[in-house]
């Protein structure tokens, strides 16, 4: 029997390579030997996507339709799976009523009963709780983002996106490394003539 480690991780910054290896080491710790173990791993956002635009969870179920000896798959935190509860809830459907075991390895819980026949309650009281946990500290990275790039702003900071025509960004190195907004003179001419023709 096969099973896929489903691997995530939402920013350019993170990586993969450390949450694969040891993700691996764990279903391989569970029985599973290194030839079975299918791996997906993908950089992309779990609160920003949908279910059905995410490309480790369109991979991960092609894989499962074509492949019946898939019983496992194991995820690094449910957090890795997703933050939206209402995709958690979808996927966990999909995984009991496609006989898949969830294994989660931090913290450590299973959805299923040993068998597949049907879900674990203690599997089901865990999950339901990490979801509303994982949602609940997006929301809270959400609100302090806001509240960082409204302070940025205030202060001429650059948070990242698109720098209007007329700016340019530097690196300031006062209290740290930062970028700041400044004028960019050639481009301000321009603007400047706009403003004065009009």
């Amino acid at each position: 029997m096969k099973a896929i480690l489903l691997v995530r991780v939402s920013t350019q910054l993170q990586e993969l390579e450390e949450q694969t290896l040891s993700l691996k080491k764990f279903a391989i710790e569970s029985g599973y030997k290194d030839k079975d173990l299918i791996i997906i791993e993908e950089k992309e956002s779990a609160i920003k996507l949908e279910e059905s635009e995410r490309k480790g969870l369109n991979r991960m179920k092609d894989i499962i339709s074509s492949n019946k000896d898939i019983e496992t798959v194991f995820v690094w935190e449910l957090s890795r799976l997703t933050r939206n509860p209402q995709t958690a809830y979808s996927l966990r459907d999909y995984f009991i009523n496609n006989h898949i075991q969830l294994i989660c390895y931090s913290p450590s819980f299973k959805l299923l009963l040993p068998d597949r026949s049907k879900i674990d309650e203690n599997g089901s009281i865990f999950f339901g709780l990490y979801i509303s946990l994982a949602e609940a500290e997006m929301r809270n990275k959400k609100e302090r983002f806001h509240r960082a790039k409204i302070k940025n702003a205030r202060l001429g900071r650059y948070s990242g996106g698109f720098v209007k025509y007329g700016y340019k960004v530097n690196k300031i190195k006062e209290s740290g490394n930062y970028l700041k907004y400044e004028i960019d003179e050639k481009e301000s001419e321009l603007i400047k003539y706009i403003f004065d023709e009009y």
